[in-house]
């Protein structure tokens, strides 16, 4: 689907995301396989960004993993960063911008993948946790 037709809503964002990545969903399946098979009960977003998705950012930003999918990762996070839903805006924040300010050479890694919109709202996130040290420069 291209992400320029596409609005993220917190509601449905982790469905949105596993359709957009159909290589995470084994991942997915073995991070919440305590859930179970019920299509009512899901662990969220939040679930999927902390157990999955950023854990996936970080192995293949440190294992130089193809190019293809650290952009198509960061594609998504430009659609997120830029959302209306600022709930999705927060996951965002809290669960990758956040934890990759930390780690200030991972994010210069990651900062060659990211869009206009995702630096800045990076750059926003270090100015509010005193970690304007972290952006590369």
């Amino acid at each position: 689907m291209n992400t320029q037709s596409r609005r993220l809503s917190y509601e449905r964002l982790d469905q949105i995301f596993l359709e957009a990545f159909p290589e995470l969903h084994d991942r997915y399946k073995q991070a919440f396989d305590y859930w179970g098979d019920d299509s009512k009960q899901r662990p969220g977003s939040y679930g999927l960004f902390s157990n999955v998705v950023y854990p996936y950012v970080i192995e293949a930003l440190d294992s130089g993993q193809s190019d293809e999918i650290l952009t198509r990762l960061f594609l998504f996070f430009e659609e997120m960063s830029s959302s209306k839903d600022a709930e999705v805006r927060n996951l965002l924040g809290l669960e990758v911008i956040d934890e990759l300010l930390r780690h200030p050479a991972r994010l210069a890694r990651a900062w060659k993948y990211m869009g206009h919109s995702t630096k800045s709202f990076a750059a926003e996130a270090a100015n509010t946790l005193n970690l304007k040290g972290s952006l590369p420069r």
